[in-house]
């Protein structure tokens, strides 16, 4: 049965479960993050997170995270909780450091992420 590797890139973790066909979680794992976490600790944990998951029924992997991302070229532009994480090429790292022969996709995690990064910017008293 084929499995599906769902990743969210959060504030204070990237978040992650691996899912079967059906729709059962057969695992999920997480690794902190912050402010402060830059590229190269960002993707040594994205790294962690599928060599743990991953198996041989992984058929794809889906990454959603808040804030512009390049759908197309699979580059995170800019993380709306990680500052210091612009223009990373995730889903060409995953290929090159993993040789996935599989689809590998991202989108936002709400259609309205950006917006609500907007009014935290413009009017933190806000929140």
């Amino acid at each position: 049965m084929k499995s599906y590797l769902g990743i969210d890139i959060g504030a204070g973790s990237i978040k992650a479960n691996l899912v079967a066909q059906d729709g059962t979680i057969l695992e999920s794992t997480s690794r902190t993050t912050g402010v402060e976490t830059d590229e190269p600790q960002f993707l040594d944990s994205l790294a962690s997170i599928v060599s743990e998951m991953k198996n041989s029924s992984l058929a794809a992997i889906g990454i959603g995270s808040p804030g512009p991302i390049d759908c197309e070229n699979g580059i995170l532009i800019q993380s709306a909780n990680l500052p210091l994480l612009k223009n990373v090429a995730l889903v060409a790292y995953l290929k090159k450091n993993f040789r996935f022969q599989f689809t590998t996709t991202m989108t936002q995690t709400s259609p309205h992420s950006e917006n609500i990064v907007s009014v935290l910017e413009k009017d933190p008293q806000v929140w």
